[in-house]
């Protein structure tokens, strides 16, 4: 496991958010090399804002400044870890079989003793990126809380598409002593990537069918 084990992320980022750690399995470029293993799950520079302002920062543009190459741009986290190749080969098998751009890819643990959800939050918009949560080990007691909406709870295996558009948390019906692990997957749907430019363009699917449709209906792919 290595990095993946070692309490990093949020803690380092955010200091009073101790309940939520992992990995950026994806990175931008653009970061410090001591960053990369870090630099989604949050915005450093808004780690000294309190819990009930930090959420909502990075879509406050207007507020905050920002937006291109933050957390929330999902074309800046467009480089996978160099780890991944050297230790994890069938994890790398598994991103490239995706036969759209993947980016700013996380594995996030949480631990039940601390987190029983909150943190309600936006991230990207709907047509920037498709959120793909696989479930890689729970006990039933979490899952996914919408805002004024519906709970859904995940199985181990399960692969659920998030509305990042809306108001989302992460959820626990109770605290436990297990520690639920997801894999965080963003997928663009409407560009290209060209990795000798090192740049985005437009793809044939560009403001024709939207994301969520375009998984509905067969065109995104993996596995």
């Amino acid at each position: 496991m290595g990095i993946l084990s070692q309490r990093r992320g949020y803690e380092l980022a955010v200091p009073w958010r101790l309940s939520l750690y992992g990995a950026s399995l994806y990175y931008n470029p653009a970061h410090d090399p001591s960053m990369w293993h870090l630099g989604s799950f949050g915005t450093p520079r808004f780690s000294n804002l309190p819990e009930s302002e930090y959420y909502n920062a990075p879509v406050q543009v207007e507020k905050y400044g920002g937006g291109k190459a933050d957390y929330i741009d999902p074309y800046a986290f467009r480089k996978q870890h160099p780890f991944i190749a050297e230790r994890l080969p069938n994890l790398r098998a598994f991103f490239e079989s995706f036969n759209f751009p993947v980016t700013r890819v996380t594995a996030r643990t949480l631990n039940g003793l601390f987190n029983i959800g909150g943190g309600y939050h936006i991230d990207s918009k709907d047509t920037f990126s498709i959120r793909l949560n696989f479930c890689l080990s729970t006990n039933g007691k979490f899952g996914l809380s919408y805002q004024n909406g519906p709970v859904v709870m995940f199985e181990p295996g399960d692969a659920h598409m998030v509305c990042t558009a809306r108001h989302h948390s992460a959820y626990a019906s109770e605290r436990c002593n297990f520690q639920r692990t997801n894999l965080i997957v963003d997928v663009i749907p409407w560009y290209d990537y060209d990795p000798i430019l090192d740049g985005w363009k437009p793809n044939q699917y560009f403001g024709k069918i939207h994301p969520y449709d375009m998984v509905e209906q067969g065109i995104v792919t993996f596995g």
